[in-house]
């Protein structure tokens, strides 16, 4: 009797049952540990998401990894993927750094030289440009990581080194998907009944590539960012849980996963009519490999006209520790030298106006120190090995 072949299991559904070990995990947290200082970090434009993600304000992401940004319409994703260029763009060690933002949805309307300046907006490029200088974006997922690979190839070449910007992964197909598409175009036509399902040629893409893509990465110290749209999970054991389109890979690759998730509007008060003037958000650590920290509801707050406030959410965090009270306006003693007593908005201001961002930054990160003390000292244990 002929035996049958046995069906490969695919390599998506192996990602899945797989899981890095605690101790693969940590070895990569010690070596990113001499990384976590200031010239090395770059800022996420959030103190809080910061200090979740790296346990220093000095920053959130480091060259040579990879990121996945994950979230719904207007949580943040996308404002977060910029103030992460524009911090590179403000660091000069980064001067000689390629910047690709690769858009093919081409989804972002925010004005990038009015809210985060000229020189910024100067240094975005393109993934290509074709002859008459139009940017050419990647449209299936087989452009994206053949463009990325080219981009190494050249930095092996040339020593010029890229931080990579993909959003969003949702708008890529797969040539597999457009195959299936132009089948059944053809079935239809013909007056047959269709077969086959689409979304899965993208998933196995990057269970293929994305492994040796981050290997590149790594080994030339370059950096990609992946922004990946929410979905509802429509699994029958999901529980109206999210997710996003792609597979599994997209997180077991990942260095970071950051999940953004809305929570509501920002409002103001002029003449008696209440308008919008932005969106207040949370982010979920749901994977890290820079410090093993894995931190939920994260708040960050962007305004429509300036982008991601870190002011608001450190205030918020002080009286969260109990250094300053908050009754009908904050108390915030003598701290910045002289008594100041005022509502949130207008501490913000003053904050700002005066240049004070820097301490506020100091005295969140001396609260949060006191605290991982406590806590260490709280569940300190005598060590079992030499």
């Amino acid at each position: 009797m002929a035996r049958t072949k046995k069906k490969a299991e695919p390599i998506d559904e192996l990602i899945d049952e797989m899981e890095v070990s605690e101790e693969m995990l940590m070895l990569e947290v010690e070596k990113n540990k001499m990384r976590l200082n200031p010239n090395e970090l770059i800022p996420s434009g959030s103190t809080l998401l910061d200090i979740a993600v790296t346990n220093t304000t000095h920053g959130c992401y480091l060259t040579g990894k990879y990121y996945h940004l994950v979230g719904g319409s207007t949580s943040g994703k996308t404002m977060a993927m910029l103030h992460a260029i524009a911090n590179i763009v403000n660091n000069p060690k980064y001067d000689d750094y390629d910047i690709f933002v690769d858009e093919p949805e081409d989804g972002c309307e925010v004005d990038i030289e009015e809210m985060f300046g000229p020189v910024t907006a100067s240094r975005l490029k393109a993934p290509n440009y074709d002859k008459g200088g139009d940017a050419i974006h990647s449209v299936t997922v087989e452009d994206f990581y053949d463009t990325v690979q080219k981009k190494n190839d050249i930095c092996e070449s040339t020593g010029k080194k890229f931080f990579y910007f993909l959003d969003s992964m949702d708008s890529l197909t797969s040539e597999a998907d457009i195959k299936k598409m132009e089948e059944n175009m053809k079935l239809r036509d013909a007056d047959k009944e269709t077969g086959g399902s689409f979304g899965m040629g993208k998933a196995s893409v990057n269970s293929k590539r994305l492994g040796m893509c981050r290997n590149n990465l790594k080994r030339n110290d370059c950096t990609l960012f992946i922004i990946s749209q929410e979905r509802d999970d429509i699994r029958p054991m999901a529980h109206g849980g999210a997710t996003y389109s792609g597979g599994k890979a997209l997180k077991f690759y990942a260095d970071l996963q950051l999940w953004f998730k809305g929570v509501g509007e920002i409002t103001t008060t002029i003449d008696g009519n209440t308008y919008p003037v932005g969106n207040k958000a949370i982010v979920n650590i749901t994977k890290n490999r820079l410090s093993g920290q894995k931190h939920k509801k994260i708040p960050i707050e962007i305004s429509f006209n300036y982008g991601m406030d870190n002011i608001g959410p450190c205030i918020d965090k002080v009286i969260q520790f109990g250094f300053w009270k908050k009754g009908t306006s904050i108390d915030t003693g003598s701290y910045f030298g002289e008594p100041i007593k005022k509502v949130k908005n207008g501490l913000a201001i003053w904050i700002d106006n005066n240049d004070k961002e820097e301490a506020l930054i100091k005295l969140v990160s001396k609260l949060h120190n006191d605290v991982q003390s406590k806590i260490k000292d709280k569940f300190k244990r005598n060590k079992r090995y030499k």
